[in-house]
């Protein structure tokens, strides 16, 4: 993680102070604990994963509003692109587990969900986390790139096709989507 690293290997001249209330001050100092983090390094991870992550800041502009330390940084992976790379699994993790239980209510109801949908939708997210995380690819002694593109075009075809047809077999009807009403299970009897 670029920004961890600047943040950290620049010197530190600027203080901020933060009220709070003693729950908030626990769930902090705990969470620090967890993680092996003074306080103070938790606040710091905790911001930069969440201007990376969620408002999707450009990295060369938070570079640029630092200091950049003199030496250059190596291309291994520090501790802290080690655990934000473990939470957005787990966030991923938790995303996949929504998704199938929300499957599976709806199923129970009698409203099944509209695979296809819930297809493209997962590899929207996976086309995310690749741009995230690109992930390298070993070299390929008896492929070209071109050939391991196509063949994954492929692959990718062919779960449709088949996801498709499985979608015509299970019903003859237009699947409908599932609003986030229906899937909680405040009316499903056990």
């Amino acid at each position: 993680m670029v920004v961890a690293n600047v943040i950290k290997k620049s010197r530190r001249v600027s203080r901020l102070e933060l009220r709070l209330n003693d729950d908030e001050l626990e769930i902090i100092k705990g969470s620090a604990r967890l993680l092996n983090k003074t306080v103070s390094d938790f606040i710091r991870f905790s911001v930069s994963c969440y201007i990376q992550n969620n408002l999707n800041v450009d990295r060369s502009s938070i570079r640029e509003s630092h200091v950049v330390a003199k030496k250059k940084e190596s291309n291994h992976r520090t501790q802290e692109d080690s655990e934000s790379i473990a939470f957005q699994l787990a966030k991923i993790g938790n995303n996949l587990n929504q998704i199938t239980r929300a499957i599976h209510i709806s199923n129970k109801i009698g409203k099944p969900v509209d695979l296809l949908r819930t297809y493209l939708l997962v590899e929207d997210y996976l086309k995310k986390i690749y741009q995230l995380y690109p992930l390298p690819c070993p070299p390929s002694l008896h492929r070209s790139d071109k050939t391991v593109q196509r063949r994954h075009q492929h692959i990718e075809q062919k779960y449709l096709a088949d996801l498709l047809r499985q979608m015509q077999v299970v019903g003859g009807a237009e699947l409908e989507s599932v609003s986030d009403a229906d899937l909680s299970d405040d009316h499903i009897e056990i």
